[in-house]
């Protein structure tokens, strides 16, 4: 009996590692958007793309956190997101592109910069299907710099690679709100650093109310920090999860950074702030999107089925900021 026992484990275990959690289309899609996004940075002759300063960090302490590589017209960009649901990814807004566009996911680790990612059993790789958009109840004049991508098919719950965050119940934080807060994105350790994308870094700051940031559509929808003097978000961290007080329920995420000198050339040049969006503001929004019919779906617009699953194109993090009139915090 032992030995029926330890072979029927055996084999599950054979099984898993020949078919992982991922489909043959899948690890397709994974494969030619990596290579993609090796092509976009040799050609963009700078090295950007990452949490500059901040902390290494291990699988397993933020199996939320996932790594977007997309692709439109424009070629390839990356960006960062969080799972709140298993088929349901949370990122910014300006992550998309432009006309047909797709993304791909990953999840399971902390490291998605090379080819080993598809010999990990605890990688998974997922397609988005659809895609929505916040719309306010009335105009307003804020910057709603966020969105949900739903995959084709959700991702497996493993205990100690992939999991969700869930999103603060506060609608709206303290007048006073200040808290050191953990920022989770992908990209560099920093400038001429190899490899260039997919390595997942976690950096703290000090956070405050988005009216503090006194940034175009930035307000009590927003999140902003001062704390930049030695490290900041960069390329490739846009949509990353933002969470307080060291507890993992997600409070904001990154959206984009000010620079000093006006136009940004590599992770660590000089930054006046970070900004974020507060995705308390959007809660009854999120939970409308994921579960369908709890409170109406006319909050949400833009929805769209993909066709052949693309890539999608995110516009990652910390790029350019090409003059100081720029009234988006976002990074292309």
């Amino acid at each position: 009996m032992l030995l029926v026992w330890r072979l029927t484990i055996w084999s599950a275990v054979v099984a898993l590692v020949s078919c992982g959690y991922n489909t043959p289309e899948e690890i397709q899609e994974g494969k030619a958007a990596l290579e993609g996004m090796r092509r976009e940075r040799k050609r963009e002759e700078f090295t950007t793309n990452r949490i500059f300063g901040g902390f290494q960090t291990h699988v397993g302490l933020y199996p939320f956190a996932v790594y977007l590589i997309t692709k439109d017209k424009q070629g390839y960009e990356d960006c960062s997101g969080s799972l709140v649901a298993p088929g349901w990814v949370l990122t910014a807004r300006h992550c998309k592109g432009s006309g047909d566009w797709d993304a791909i996911v990953f999840a399971g680790d902390v490291d998605f910069s090379t080819d080993r990612v598809f010999t990990k059993i605890n990688v998974q790789i997922r397609v988005t299907a659809t895609v929505s958009y916040y719309r306010p109840p009335t105009p307003d004049r804020l910057d709603h710099d966020i969105m949900l991508l739903h995959m084709y098919r959700a991702f497996e719950m493993i205990s100690g690679f992939v999991g969700i965050i869930p999103v603060t119940e506060m609608r709206q934080y303290p007048e006073h709100f200040n808290e050191r807060c953990t920022v989770v994105g992908f990209g560099l350790r920093g400038k001429d650093l190899k490899p260039e994308t997919g390595i997942q870094k976690g950096a703290s700051f000090m956070m405050e109310p988005g009216p503090n940031c006194r940034f175009p559509g930035i307000d009590i929808n927003g999140l902003c920090t001062f704390d930049v003097a030695t490290k900041s978000v960069c390329r490739g961290d846009s949509g990353g999860p933002v969470f307080c007080k060291g507890e993992q329920i997600q409070m904001g995420l990154v959206v984009g950074a000010k620079y000093k000198n006006c136009c940004f050339e590599w992770c660590g040049a000089p930054v006046w702030k970070n900004v974020h969006m507060f995705v308390g503001y959007y809660r009854d929004w999120i939970e409308d999107a994921i579960t369908p019919g709890a409170r109406g779906r006319a909050s949400f617009s833009g929805s769209r089925e993909a066709g052949t699953p693309l890539l999608v194109s995110l516009t990652g993090l910390a790029a350019c900021l090409s003059s100081c009139s720029v009234n988006s915090p976002v990074f292309h």
